[in-house]
């Protein structure tokens, strides 16, 4: 099972830093930004992030979203701020998924994550 991390930035360079190295784990990391000018995509791509740049924002974040997830190719996306930790082990957050997976859930909440 591959997990995806999916991410919405835009000139997150003083915070994204913490936020990717709390997820560098995850099997992938895709980041859709919507027009930084202060760096954000080089940092996510020191990362081995997938950045697109290919999503002009038009104030909603639903599309956003939406486009963000038809890029990963994970089985399982996990979603994530800029300014957010996530603290729960990458290990346990394969095991939940693989849990929820086999009891044929499609969408879990995992709570441990702290803001930056």
């Amino acid at each position: 099972m591959n997990l995806s991390a999916v991410l919405i930035v835009k000139n997150e360079a003083p915070i994204i830093g913490r936020c990717l190295e709390s997820i560098k784990d995850f099997h992938e990391i895709v980041v859709v930004d919507t027009g930084s000018t202060d760096g954000t995509q080089d940092i996510c791509r020191e990362y081995g992030a997938k950045v697109h740049e290919d999503y002009k924002w038009n104030d909603d974040f639903a599309e956003a979203r939406n486009h963000v997830k038809s890029k990963a190719t994970g089985d399982w996306l996990f979603s994530v701020d800029a300014d957010h930790i996530v603290t729960t082990p990458f290990a346990e957050i394969l095991a939940i998924a693989e849990k929820a997976e086999s009891e044929g859930h499609r969408v879990v909440s995992v709570k441990h994550i702290s803001e930056g």
